[in-house]
């Protein structure tokens, strides 16, 4: 993760799930179609969570709901598919 304004790395993430395509606070995908989520503030380099899509294939988008502990993800197969995290 850089910081444009110092000019900075601020961490640095090794996966072994594949090439990050993706990173951000709603989001991030890795090479092998896994979402990872992270605790805030990024106290760790691995995650917490990981999800993947119907017979391991890519999710596409992610969304959280803080209040409900919700967990939506869409993938390939055109199912929407919710998680409640506990």
């Amino acid at each position: 993760m850089w910081n444009c304004g110092s000019a900075e790395c601020l961490r640095t993430w090794c996966p072994e799930v594949g090439v990050v395509n993706a990173l951000s606070v709603k989001r991030s995908s890795a090479d092998d179609g896994t979402v990872g989520c992270y605790e805030v503030p990024l106290n760790s380099k691995t995650a917490k969570i990981e999800f993947s899509g119907a017979d391991c294939d890519p999710i596409y988008d992610i969304s959280a709901i803080a209040e409900g502990r919700q967990l939506y993800t869409a993938c390939r197969d055109r199912i929407v598919r919710r998680y409640t995290l506990e």
